[in-house]
């Protein structure tokens, strides 16, 4: 239908913009690929544990974050999702405090859910050149610059406003 292919032709302009990006830094220099889990979707999950291993595969050293112990129930409390984005704000921040941002030839962030707000809070924060696989992104994560990111976005996470999350990644 023409729908289909509007969404089709509309899925493969994002995906050519999200591969344009390149960096100018050294091919020949090591490549990082840092994971960021959600709330209750730890690394070792499907999409980030088979995107890691991908990775791995095309050379990249994997670090995957872990925000310890976050808030209970903080889905639909604003105030508790802040605090939750606080401590794993705070937890990424010394968990990569360390890294050498500028040894690396490509950098990698895949994140998912409330990691999606994490990677690009950090990327924004610390002025960092990286491409950005975000699986399910939260509207939040969209107040931050996307450039060289690709979303993929499940209707049905409870997390995530689809409507919002569709307007927000077509701008």
């Amino acid at each position: 239908t023409l729908k289909d292919l509007q969404e089709k032709i509309h899925q493969q302009m994002l995906y050519d913009k999200a591969s344009a990006y390149t960096y100018d830094s050294d091919k020949s220099a090591p490549k990082l690929a840092v994971i960021f889990p959600g709330i209750g979707y730890t690394a070792d999950k499907p999409l980030l544990y088979y995107a890691s291993r991908l990775a791995r595969h095309y050379g990249y050293q994997i670090l995957a974050v872990s925000y310890g112990t976050l808030p209970e129930n903080v889905k639909g409390d604003h105030a508790k999702m802040k605090q939750a984005f606080d401590i794993a704000f705070k937890q990424t921040e010394e968990y990569l405090q360390n890294v050498d941002w500028t040894s690396y030839g490509e950098i990698l962030f895949i994140s998912k859910s409330v990691g999606t707000v994490i990677s690009s809070a950090y990327t924004a924060k610390h002025n960092l050149t990286v491409k950005n696989i975000l699986f399910t992104p939260l509207t939040e994560t969209f107040k931050f610059p996307q450039i060289g990111s690709i979303a993929f976005h499940g209707t049905t996470d409870p997390w995530a406003q689809t409507n919002s999350v569709k307007s927000l990644a077509a701008e």
